[in-house]
């Protein structure tokens, strides 16, 4: 079992048509040396990829799924309604997390669009991220690198909160990764006629 500094686990966050099937499709593409070491799991729900960040290696899963250490709330450009709701998904996200502890960005997918098919410019991204507290960051799905970039930022957030506060710290470490150790061997011990 590969162990690792931290496990982070990253949610994605945002309106049904705003890319997050698309985004962990591209990161499962993602083969190593686009700033990733290696990459694990891979399922239409669940993205697990490792970095090493500020010299710490990092096990980011990546979710569609509530409950985390980082959240990319996202929009799509293209379509301002997906925009509009994001106060409600802010909502949701502060209803059921301690939102102080959750690293969060705002995303707005799309960015290679242009003129009268975008309908949110970065401008208005901003100042509603600015708003929030939050950065500010747009990717394309067409682009991997993209995608993996936002996910570096993210962790780097995630590491430095880890580092200032260790009370943070200590929920992003595999622990479950010992405990599962200590359970497997618990278990052969007792399938074991040796153990006295």
């Amino acid at each position: 079992m590969a162990s690792y500094d931290l496990t982070v686990k990253i949610i994605l966050l945002g309106d049904y048509s705003v890319n997050k099937a698309e985004i962990l499709r591209a990161l499962s593409s993602v083969t190593p040396g686009h700033g990733v070491s290696s990459l694990g799991m891979r399922t239409s729900a669940l993205v697990e990829m490792m970095f090493v960040r500020d010299g710490k290696r990092v096990k980011a899963k990546v979710h569609d799924t509530a409950g985390a250490h980082g959240c990319v709330l996202l929009f799509d450009v293209m379509q301002r309604s997906t925009f509009e709701h994001l106060n409600e998904w802010q909502e949701e996200l502060q209803a059921h997390s301690a939102t102080d502890e959750i690293v969060t960005t705002l995303t707005g997918c799309n960015s290679h669009v242009t003129g009268s098919k975008r309908q949110v410019d970065a401008r208005t991204g901003q100042e509603f991220a600015n708003y929030l507290g939050v950065p500010y960051e747009e990717i394309s799905v067409q682009s991997v690198s993209s995608v993996v970039h936002l996910l570096e930022k993210l962790i780097d957030r995630i590491v430095l909160k880890a580092s200032r506060l260790p009370a943070f710290s200590t929920t992003i470490k595999p622990l479950d990764q010992k405990l599962e150790d200590l359970r497997e061997k618990a278990q052969a011990k007792q399938k074991c006629a040796c153990v006295s």
